[in-house]
């Protein structure tokens, strides 16, 4: 389900306000799909994979996405793990191979885009279109779909929330 102004106005201006300042940190992560692949990525955990809140930035970041899933998956279970990504202009597309985020059974997906680019997350299953990064575009897929990001050559850098969590 992809949905074009997936959050309030004022909500994700304060989002992309805190992702896009100064104040938070980034940390680098070296392998866009697998460690070691060669090409790095910023990021910021907000749920970690232990399901244990590692962010101060949770409350302003973690907690509105978690409320609207609420409201879009009534099934809502549990939040499997949150986090920011920050891909850094390379001059050229770069993609990462195709991943599974996790290796849960059975889980979903959101990708939250902050800004709008020429980047976006490619589908291993053709008949799945590429979600283009489009500022405020959530798209929520079945975890076990194979996919990949692509990396932007358009602006400085490329902002969206990786989301995965249980119904």
């Amino acid at each position: 389900m992809i949905k074009n102004n997936f959050l309030d106005k004022e909500i994700f201006t304060k989002i992309k306000t805190v992702i896009t300042s100064n104040e938070l940190p980034w940390y680098a992560q070296y392998g866009l799909a697998t460690e070691g692949d060669g090409k790095a990525l910023f990021t910021h955990i907000l749920v970690d994979e232990h399901q244990q809140i590692s962010s101060s930035a949770y409350n302003v970041i973690g907690k509105p996405l978690v409320d609207k899933i609420k409201e879009v998956e009534p099934d809502f279970f549990r939040v499997l793990r949150l986090k920011i990504n920050c891909y850094p202009n390379q001059a050229k597309p770069f993609k990462s191979s195709f991943h599974l985020d996790m290796t849960k059974s059975s889980y979903k997906t959101l990708i939250l885009n902050i800004n709008t680019n020429n980047g976006y997350t490619e589908f291993e299953n053709k008949e799945i279109p590429n979600f283009l990064s489009q500022e405020n575009s959530g798209y929520i897929f079945d975890g076990k779909e194979p996919h990949r990001s692509v990396s932007q050559t358009d602006t400085p850098y490329r902002w969206n929330i990786n989301f995965n969590y249980e119904c």
